[in-house]
């Protein structure tokens, strides 16, 4: 008797698992847009856009502060995420300090 209600609570937990699995997979892929949706403070770069990508880290660098003081927009609420697809950039990226 053991073993035949051992074998039928594994089914079980194994059909639970695989439901949970299912579900997970169908809210991960169907609330998560490919690419994803980045907010206004996410930039993504490709090669090839040098100049567009030099304006945009420019007025970044600016909006912080620069350099005078030198350690201002260190603790600015403007904060960015500055992302590189792979590939060859000509860009000077200055983060002040």
């Amino acid at each position: 008797f053991f073993f035949k209600t051992n074998s039928i609570f594994r089914m079980s937990l194994s059909l639970h698992s695989f439901v949970s699995f299912l579900l997970h997979l169908y809210l991960v892929t169907s609330e998560e847009p490919n690419p994803p949706l980045w907010p206004s403070s996410v930039h993504v770069f490709s090669p090839g856009n040098d100049a567009t990508t030099q304006r945009t880290v420019d007025e970044i660098f600016a909006e912080n502060g620069g350099t005078e003081p030198p350690d201002n927009g260190q603790w600015s609420d403007s904060r960015f995420a500055l992302l590189f697809k792979p590939g060859t950039y000509n860009v000077s990226v200055n983060i002040g300090y």
